[in-house]
C-alpha cells in the first residue's frame, strides 16, 4: 500500500490530527478525543452530526470519512465518502 503524503489529507493536516497507524493491516485512523480537542465541544457537535454513523476501525475513525466531514465544514463541498453511503 502505498503511503499516504500529508498532502492527501489536507484538513485533518489544517487541524494537526495525528494519523494513528497502530495496525498497519487496518484503515489510517484519527481519534475521536483528539478530534474534540482540536475542534472545541461547538464546532465538535457538529462534526459528530455530520460524521453520523460513518467507518470506525482498529486504529480510529476512517481517515478519509473524517478529512471528508472536515471538508464540509470548512467549505460546504461534499467530497469522497460523504458522497455515497459505504
Amino acid at each position: 500500500m502505498k503511503k499516504k503524503e500529508r498532502f492527501d489529507y489536507p484538513r485533518i493536516n489544517e487541524l494537526g490530527l495525528t494519523i494513528i497507524i497502530n495496525n498497519p493491516n487496518a484503515i489510517p485512523g484519527i481519534n475521536f478525543k483528539e478530534i474534540l480537542k482540536k475542534l472545541g465541544e461547538e464546532k465538535y457537535k457538529i462534526f459528530s452530526d455530520m460524521f453520523g454513523c460513518q467507518t470506525v476501525g482498529e486504529n480510529g475513525a476512517y481517515i478519509y470519512d473524517v478529512e471528508a466531514v472536515l471538508e464540509k465544514m470548512a467549505s460546504g463541498k461534499l467530497t469522497g465518502t460523504q458522497k455515497y453511503w459505504d
